[in-house]
């Protein structure tokens, strides 16, 4: 591990040993100029990472919990061990692009209320990602996650959920942010903790972005840097399956905890941020 690193990069892997490689190959040239450190977790019951590393993995950067712990808290194993004065949490499917990850880092320098940082996410074929959200309302739970969907106007509920209004060209202060990809100020975290292990998995990110605003920090979008998510929605497959079974529990989990009239009031964050000199 690097003494005082700029920042800590932190990649959960779970089974795609070459999706994880790809992520890992990509890194060297997203931190151009930054002292960095990776640490990467085998979340695969079978711990392949851990038996057979990934080449010019450095010594000790590779841990495992033993088992699929879930994201969070495989993440905050991670953080134990992290230096960094940031803490880039970066899903194994995601590719930094040249540059990328330094850009985070000025950004993040020169906006010192910003508690999680989020880059702009593209397709595989360089469309937009839509990865800044608004909190769910009552309307957004019924048309993304029940057959209402089918009766209610769901263009419309599901453009706002997912701020279609906004043109993701200027830098905001936002609701949440996915977790495929966040930069952490190390004392955010210090003040507001880290993520919530109840989640196993989805909902750690909106839950995580929800205590950075109670604590007064900012979770901004930055559209300076630009990253490459070739995710696979398995929450999306028509159909009950696990992951939509994992999501309604989160939901039910996230409510239970702050308080299901959020629902009813959601809190209402957006701003657009004024360029900062030397900020991308």
């Amino acid at each position: 591990m690097s003494a005082g690193s700029d920042v800590s990069i932190i990649v959960v892997h779970y089974k795609d040993v070459a999706e994880t490689a790809r992520c890992v190959a990509s890194l060297g040239s997203g931190c151009a100029g930054l002292v960095y450190e990776i640490v990467l977790v085998d979340n695969s019951p079978s711990q392949e990472l851990v038996s057979s590393p990934l080449p010019d993995m450095p010594a000790g950067s590779v841990v495992s919990l033993g088992r699929n712990a879930g994201l969070a808290r495989a993440t905050n194993f991670a953080l134990r061990r992290c230096t960094g004065r940031y803490y880039l949490c970066l899903n194994p499917d995601v590719v930094a692009t040249p540059q990328s990850i330094r850009s985070l880092v000025c950004f993040a320098d020169s906006h010192p209320h910003s508690g999680i940082v989020a880059a702009r996410l593209e397709n595989g074929d360089r469309t937009l990602q839509l990865s800044c959200r608004r909190f769910y309302t009552l309307k957004h739970a019924l048309v993304r996650r029940t057959f209402l969907g089918r009766v209610l106007p769901a263009t419309t509920i599901n453009a706002d959920h997912l701020m279609e209004d906004y043109d993701h060209s200027a830098s905001a202060n936002v609701d949440w942010v996915l977790g495929s990809c966040m930069l952490v100020r190390a004392t955010a975290v210090a003040d507001i903790g880290p993520m919530d292990e109840r989640f196993f998995l989805y909902f750690e990110d909106v839950d995580w972005c929800y205590r950075m605003h109670k604590g007064g920090w900012d979770v901004v979008y930055f559209p300076g840097a630009t990253m490459i998510h070739l995710h696979k929605r398995d929450s999306a497959v028509s159909g009950l399956n696990r992951q939509k079974l994992a999501h309604l529990a989160s939901f039910v989990a996230f409510h239970d905890k702050h308080g299901w009239a959020l629902l009813w009031r959601r809190p209402d964050t957006f701003r657009l941020l004024e360029p900062v000199a030397g900020s991308s």
